[in-house]
């Protein structure tokens, strides 16, 4: 993960789930689910990552685990924004008692990560001279859905296109942007006003 490689650590870490689940170690658990939502974030599915995380949140819940969330710093915090926020849209369908005790966990949580002040914006924005080189037409488009829930295969599905050219496209987005993340691309946009 450290080296930006989120699908080769998801490799490594699907079998080493497998293996510490039989023996019943579940902070281990936690700490690979965790490790799981971020590559998976990073890759751009959200929606796997927002499933990997809701489980890592039920088996932490009850043991009120909170550094295993903070120590991943800013990623982790808008995972669990999201998450948050999903819980909030399902609550309006169903009220269920797991649902409101993770929104409350997901709340401590949230409170439990250092406060980051907003980068302050200039003025004047110019986004093309901020970039070394601008982005295409196509990857405008591909950001605009990197800001939303939608997975690369989901991305891939609007935009009627392979799932290998919409992650070319996220490279292409990622380096021309010199970022590393979804989440760094979607703040970067944000600030050079593309989104």
């Amino acid at each position: 993960m450290a080296q930006g490689w989120p699908e080769a650590a998801l490799k490594v870490l699907q079998p080493l789930l497998q293996a510490v689940e039989t023996r019943g170690w579940t902070k281990l658990v936690i700490n690979i689910l965790v490790l799981q939502a971020i590559a998976l974030q990073t890759m751009g599915d959200t929606l796997q990552a927002l499933t990997a995380l809701e489980r890592a949140l039920s088996l932490a819940e009850p043991g009120d685990h909170v550094r295993i969330f903070v120590d991943e710093g800013e990623p982790m915090r808008v995972l669990i924004a999201d998450f948050r926020l999903r819980i909030e849209k399902q609550a309006r369908n169903a009220q269920e008692e797991l649902s409101n005790r993770l929104a409350i966990y997901a709340d401590k949580l949230l409170a439990a990560f250092p406060a980051s002040a907003p980068a302050p914006r200039p003025a004047i924005h110019t986004p093309k001279s901020e970039m070394v080189e601008p982005l295409s037409e196509r990857e405008l488009e591909v950001l605009r859905l990197l800001a939303t829930e939608l997975s690369s295969t989901d991305i891939a599905q609007e935009l009627v296109v392979s799932v290998n050219t919409v992650r070319s496209h996220i490279k292409s987005i990622y380096s021309k942007l010199d970022v590393h993340s979804r989440y760094e691309a979607v703040a970067r946009a944000k600030g050079l006003n593309l989104l």
